[in-house]
């Protein structure tokens, strides 16, 4: 199967299928793991019905900003939902896979090759690139990784986000500590590991940007040998509030769960949130700061006061915006890649 195609909307078959069915409020309500896996086999599945017009074209492209591209994980359900949405938008599209960065995908200081299918994309033909490489893979190819990291910081005009940027959440206690002097207030935070977690009402997760299960610290084992740092945090109770940041406009989305972790509760109730202006001010702030394009902030408001827990540099936004009323943020993300492109 090919990792890697020219996406166009009046070709694909398999889009027009998902359309009809993303309008059904049936389909629609059917926001679960098995509705993403089907949702990602369409867009595997148009990759398929396009490879045989790609190989025949011998794909060679050298004008500028012609197309944008997506790089990450095949499977990954962020690309997966922004790709459907950009072939909607009818906005020329390369999916990039990450698994083959250095065996048949290079980047050379011209710009990429796919050696399997001999096609070229200069660096100059790239009007903007959506990077989901969130992990770099051990072994032979790290090093064609860690080049192609490297032009997407220092050669593509546009990058959602830079990976230089992306790094400051891979500390989280270090990110909090870069989060002061503004209206937001911070949990009380602990780093640790091997020894018994702080006595009281506290939390505890991934300290760095894997993705973990947030936990309450009563249910660590007595005596419970810790192998890795956790990041203990004081449990603050009140509404947890997901802000997305994309061009200095706030997305937010509040989320009632008896959950302590609201992304495996089920039943948990997301509804679109309007933020006081200062919050939003405060937030679209921060994301500059980090020097990013597109940020996913954890905010708890207690009713007196605003707390923030992290910035998320890669968002999962996907998994908020199916929950919402609109498609608001991934419209934007689609209008503004569209402005990108030239012709």
């Amino acid at each position: 199967m090919i990792k890697c195609c020219i996406i166009n909307l009046l070709r694909s078959d398999c889009v027009v299928l998902y359309l009809l069915m993303r309008c059904s409020v049936s389909f629609r309500a059917l926001i679960d793991f098995k509705w993403l896996c089907f949702e990602i086999i369409l867009i595997k599945v148009y990759c398929i019905l396009n490879m045989n017009q790609l190989l025949s074209e011998n794909l060679h492209i050298t004008q500028p900003n012609a197309v944008v591209v997506l790089i990450g994980m095949l499977e990954d359900s962020v690309l997966g939902y922004l790709a459907t949405h950009l072939m909607a938008s009818d906005v020329p599209v390369l999916w990039f896979d990450q698994r083959e960065l250095g065996s048949s995908l290079m980047c050379h200081p011209e710009g990429w090759r796919h050696k399997q299918f001999d096609w070229f994309i200069a660096h100059e033909s790239i009007a903007a690139v959506y990077n989901r490489c969130l992990d770099l893979m051990q072994g032979p190819y790290e090093w064609a990784q860690r080049m192609a990291l490297y032009y997407l910081d220092q050669r593509v005009t546009t990058v959602i986000n830079r990976p230089a940027s992306g790094l400051s959440n891979y500390s989280k206690l270090k990110q909090l500590s870069q989060l002061s002097g503004t209206i937001f207030q911070r949990p009380m935070s602990q780093l640790s590991v091997g020894v018994e977690p702080p006595l009281g009402d506290w939390i505890f997760k991934s300290a760095s940007a894997i993705r973990s299960i947030v936990h309450l610290t009563q249910l660590i084992q007595p005596n419970h040998q810790g192998a890795e740092p956790v990041l203990y945090q004081r449990r603050i109770e009140g509404l947890q509030v997901r802000v997305h940041v994309f061009q200095s406009k706030c997305y937010a989305m509040a989320i009632k769960s008896s959950s302590i972790d609201y992304r495996y509760d089920h039943t948990a109730h997301f509804k679109d949130y309007q933020l006081p202006t200062t919050v939003e001010l405060a937030c679209c702030e921060l994301t500059q700061r980090l020097g990013l394009m597109l940020s996913g902030i954890d905010l708890i408001y207690t009713s007196k006061e605003w707390f923030i827990l992290e910035v998320n540099t890669a968002p999962g936004f996907d998994f908020f915006e199916r929950r919402s009323e609109d498609r608001a943020l991934s419209d934007a993300i689609c209008h503004y890649f569209k402005g990108c492109v030239v012709g």
